[in-house]
């Protein structure tokens, strides 16, 4: 028969094996980043110049655009870049994927705040400073899902991207107020050119979902009339669907066609 002290040792060993295999699980779910040789990334050359030819490979080999939604994490410029592939500096920014869309995540990319996460790209000559996510973003892609080549081990990425919309907490004065309301703004931008990799952006729909601003609290108002305490009404918090048809040639310069409340679109060729 075994002690107290044996089978507690048994239950601590069995635990641990079933977080081991909850971990392997997860791991299993991730792309492999060592499947980047097998799509063509290479290593050697003179002064490892291989490592950029190719520069990015498609993860799978029918390249169709990927979609993700997730958290913007971090938002910079690109300190450097290989001068032979870009038309100007990468516009970066680290994005967590939703559970959803871990499987996009390879196993080499690096984690923040203890998640995975991924390095999206795009050449910042195509993507306007208005359009541009800021930390803390609420984001929606549509891209290329790639192995990033130059930087082994390969790391998965949406670069670039063809279509993008970034929702963030804004409050607004709307008209005929003279207070601020809780409103969020979405920032929408699709573009066909992505640097290195163009990719059409017409005939197709765009969808996607917006998160609405926080539920606001009620605020009951003394009624002169009776007395009677009325509460004003509360819009619901929940998950707007959005589509976006290109129905007409994009100009080359951001449009805003809405702003406030409503998302703010922009096609670009």
């Amino acid at each position: 028969m075994l002690s107290r002290r044996s089978r507690h040792l048994s239950l601590l060993l069995g635990v641990l094996a079933v977080v081991s295999l909850l971990q392997a699980a997860s791991a299993a779910a991730l792309e492999p980043s060592s499947n980047g040789k097998a799509r063509g990334c290479r290593t050697g050359g003179v002064h490892e110049i291989n490592r950029v030819r190719p520069e990015w490979v498609s993860v799978r080999a029918n390249d169709a655009a990927q979609v993700v939604y997730g958290d913007v994490r971090t938002s910079t410029v690109a300190a450097n870049d290989f001068p032979f592939s870009h038309f100007s500096h990468d516009w970066n920014w680290d994005l967590v994927p939703d559970p959803a869309y871990q499987f996009l995540v390879g196993t080499a990319n690096g984690r923040s705040g203890g998640s995975r996460k991924m390095d999206m790209e795009w050449e910042e000559k195509f993507l306007p400073p208005a359009f541009r996510p800021a930390v803390g973003d609420r984001a929606w892609m549509l891209g290329r899902w790639v192995f990033d080549c130059g930087h082994p081990p390969y790391e998965t990425e949406i670069h670039p991207p063809k279509a993008t919309a970034f929702t963030r907490f804004a409050p607004t004065i709307l008209p005929g107020d003279s207070a601020p309301s809780l409103t969020n703004k979405t920032f929408i931008w699709i573009k066909g050119r992505g640097g290195y990799y163009d990719r059409s952006v017409a005939r197709q729909d765009y969808d996607f979902d917006i998160t609405l601003p926080p539920r606001p609290t009620p605020v009951f108002q003394q009624s002169k009339a009776n007395g009677a305490a009325v509460a004003p009404p509360v819009a619901p918090s929940s998950r707007v669907p959005v589509r976006r048809t290109p129905t007409a040639p994009p100009s080359r310069q951001p449009k805003p066609l809405a702003r406030n409340t409503c998302p703010r679109v922009a096609l670009g060729t």
